[in-house]
């Protein structure tokens, strides 16, 4: 019987379909690190507090999504489906401490907002979450 598997990052060799469900997640999670990048970079043009673009940094992985941020400058965390799955638990971390675990819920207010601010259906946030100062 031929063998059809692919040999994963540590040389074990494994089935086609879980080689390519890994390559997926890493993909999703490049592109959850790019978007939650894109936003601290127009957030930072906005000028908003004066910020620059090294006072923030985001990392998504999985439902975890971990901040790093000036304490003294205010920040609204603008989630959607295509940074994590909004309809289940996830887990924020600002400065390394846990702010938020749970729920969080997609709200028409949130929405409203997002495309007042940048007319982007794409990228439309569907939660917002304040941060701690």
């Amino acid at each position: 019987m031929p063998d059809h598997g692919v040999e994963s990052a540590s040389g074990k060799n494994q089935p086609a379909w879980a080689a390519a469900r890994q390559r997926r997640a890493g993909e999703e999670h490049r592109m959850r690190t790019v978007l939650l990048e894109a936003a601290a970079r127009a957030f930072a043009r906005s000028g908003y507090g004066g910020t620059s673009i090294g006072a923030i940094a985001a990392e998504v992985d999985g439902q975890t999504i971990r901040i790093t941020k000036d304490p003294l400058i205010p920040y609204t965390l603008r989630l959607s489906d295509a940074l994590v799955d909004l309809d289940e638990p996830i887990e924020i971390f600002v400065n390394g401490t846990q702010f938020l675990q749970g729920q969080v819920y997609r709200t028409e207010a949130a929405i409203r907002q997002s495309l007042a601010e940048r007319f982007d259906p794409a990228s439309v946030a569907t939660v917002l979450v304040d941060l701690p100062y």
